[in-house]
């Protein structure tokens, strides 16, 4: 409806030049999206400094002088360092049941909201069912989209609950703050903001961010979830790790 009227507006103004203009506000919006950087603002991830040059990554340049087959082998090591540090952790109660420990990798498929909901309850469902002691057999927790976002979730209200008795991550609450409206505000901030000049910007740490609909989509994530999720990777030093992986 507003693109009509945008058209008959113009044509009122300039008739039979219309398509001219037309053509010079396309040309225009598309040099300024290519080459001059003023429309199309890339998203940024919060808390990397972009101000820096970047890191060519010409895989002839970044393993030239490296030697590959000693890089895999020193990763190889390290992931066998994790495994066992994961048997040990369980090998008191394994020499207590004479039975090996489970090791559980989540995958948590993608999906939106309903797969947020349908990941929380399903994890919900399989940590009532080993007596809350799910996380402490996860090895891993991957996925995508909705789906992960439901099991970080459920991870951090685990975790919070180790901590704080009074949090009861089965509650009906947290099912209903994931399940929550997302789609509005990021909707809203494509049609106000994302699609024109991007000048509302924010501050984290001693960077500054455009804000996009990444912005707005985390942002209300947040507010449905009080801030359970807002958390940086400076939280999960060792003095504040969590009792499993």
């Amino acid at each position: 409806t507003m693109a009509l009227m945008l058209v008959s507006a113009i044509f009122s103004w300039v008739k039979g030049w219309t398509i001219t203009i037309f053509l010079v506000i396309f040309l225009t919006v598309n040099y300024s999206y290519s080459d001059l950087g003023i429309i199309n603002v890339p998203n940024h991830a919060y808390g990397l400094d972009y101000t820096t040059e970047p890191t060519d990554y010409d895989p002839r340049k970044v393993y030239g002088n490296m030697d590959v087959d000693s890089l895999m082998q020193e990763d190889f090591s390290h992931m066998l360092e994790i495994l066992d540090n994961w048997r040990k952790k369980h090998a008191t109660k394994a020499v207590i049941t004479g039975k090996k420990p489970k090791l559980v990798i989540i995958n948590a498929s993608g999906g939106g909201s309903r797969a947020a909901m349908w990941t929380m309850n399903s994890l919900l469902a399989a940590d009532s069912a080993l007596n809350g002691d799910l996380m402490e057999h996860a090895f891993l927790v991957t996925g995508s989209s909705g789906g992960m976002i439901g099991a970080a979730y459920i991870r951090e209200l685990l975790y919070q609950s180790k901590r704080d008795s009074t949090i009861n991550p089965y509650s009906e609450v947290y099912c209903d703050n994931i399940g929550k409206d997302l789609l509005n505000p990021v909707i809203f901030s494509i049609a106000t903001n994302d699609f024109f000049i991007r000048y509302q910007k924010f501050q984290e740490g001693e960077n500054i961010y455009t804000k996009d609909r990444g912005y707005s989509f985390e942002k209300q994530l947040n507010e449905n979830t009080h801030q359970t999720l807002s958390k940086r990777l400076i939280d999960y030093a060792p003095s504040f790790a969590p009792k499993y992986p």
